[in-house]
């Protein structure tokens, strides 16, 4: 008895894209809940507050680490996906190691995008809490 190879292979392809698919679910999933997604689905918080700056408004929540905005958690969140995608893109630069001009541009590419998410990240703590980071970085 001959097995139809073309339904075998629909499978195969279906279950390749899922993976494929599941895996850029979890990243996203991972960074919303790092920008503070169990926060914000709790409590609720406004997306700005009153504050200093050209409109009048700010969305980061000053003076305390416990506490955040919507869009607060939101651009955090994006940060970590630019640092994460920056580092994706370096360990694939090695798929390019027969064209070095490449592979260095890659990699060149993806840390700079890991380096300005996390100074982004580190920024965002800065401006909530300056006294902490200054005791602690001497900033």
């Amino acid at each position: 008895m001959r097995r139809d190879r073309g339904s075998i292979s629909i499978f195969h392809n279906l279950r390749g894209m899922l993976n494929k698919y599941l895996a850029y679910f979890v990243v996203l999933a991972s960074c919303f809940l790092l920008g503070g997604g169990i926060y914000l689905l709790v409590y609720r918080p406004g997306i700005f507050i009153r504050g200093a700056g050209g409109l009048g408004v700010t969305f980061i929540y000053r003076g305390d680490t416990l506490s955040q905005l919507t869009l607060e958690g939101f651009f955090v969140g994006f940060m970590y996906l630019i640092a994460l995608t920056g580092l994706f893109i370096m360990v694939r630069s090695r798929r390019f190691i027969d064209n070095p001009s490449r592979m260095t541009r890659d990699f060149f590419i993806g840390f700079s995008l890991a380096i300005i998410g996390s100074l982004l990240i580190f920024m965002i703590g800065y401006w909530k809490v300056p006294y902490l980071y200054g005791r602690i970085f001497g900033i």
